[in-house]
């Protein structure tokens, strides 16, 4: 537990971009983070820490995302923590990691006792669902193949339900059959009834349609006169880089009319 509390962290590419959506809503977003003990590298990328239900970490996965659009970088693989502890020498070479669902640790919460338990693929989507729909305990399992018993087990008497990536549907709506020890279990189909087929090349999740929802609100809020002038300024230049230099050398800025 030293390790998250050194690491915990809103100073991450994806947590800045997040932010950057949240203006509005920066309490409920920190809280979230708070919750979910996130961290960050020195690098800028985001540190999403298993601790279970008794409070034991399990492990640290570690992955970079793009500061522009809160994307997985392409081609820079998940790193772990214990992977990098074993490299300095501070862990033992033989030590194995033991996965847990990520967000475990709010299941002890007598606040979430009572909670609906939404399962999602990445953590990523976890920290987005949480912000966006508090009145359920957002975990994740780390992956579409990751949805296995031993992991579920802790949602036992527990109402649950999985939201799947527009590709895993059918996959997950099969393994759920497996887990009867849960009080009630729903597979949901949002995605499958509204996913276009641009979103289904993409394999959208439903933290996608949360961000484009999200994004919509940040243009409506910039969207105004001073905003629409610096755009237009802006594909001007680009088309004409000598204007720029004009607007440099006479120190001209923008004015709006807003009457």
């Amino acid at each position: 537990m030293e390790y998250v509390t050194r690491s915990r962290s809103d100073d991450s590419h994806l947590i800045h971009f997040l932010f950057s959506l949240q203006k509005d809503n920066e309490a409920v977003l920190k809280r979230v983070l708070d919750d979910y003990h996130i961290g960050a590298t020195r690098n800028g990328e985001t540190i999403f820490w298993q601790i279970d239900k008794d409070n034991h970490v399990r492990g640290g996965k570690i992955i970079a995302y793009n500061k522009e659009d809160g994307h997985r970088i392409k081609g820079k693989g998940v790193n772990w923590v214990h992977s990098l502890l074993k490299k300095q020498g501070v862990f033992n070479q033989d030590w194995t990691l033991t996965q847990c669902l990520f967000g475990e640790h709010l299941l002890s919460s007598s606040a979430n006792r009572d909670k609906v338990v939404a399962v999602v693929e990445s953590e990523k989507t976890a920290l987005i669902c949480s912000v966006q729909y508090p009145d359920c305990v957002w975990l994740a399992t780390g992956g579409k193949s990751q949805l296995a018993v031993q992991k579920i087990k802790v949602l036992a008497n527990r109402t649950v339900i999985f939201f799947p990536d527009v590709d895993g549907y059918r996959e997950w709506t099969e393994c759920v059959k497996a887990f009867s020890f849960c009080r009630s279990i729903k597979v949901s189909d949002v995605l499958e009834q509204n996913a276009t087929e641009a979103d289904r090349k993409k394999k959208i999740d439903i933290a996608d349609l949360i961000l484009r929802d999200w994004q919509s609100l940040r243009q409506y809020r910039e969207d105004t006169p001073l905003a629409r002038a610096q755009r237009m300024i802006r594909e001007m230049t680009e088309r004409n880089p000598s204007l720029q230099m004009l607007i440099d050398t006479l120190g001209l800025v923008p004015v709006v009319d807003d009457g």
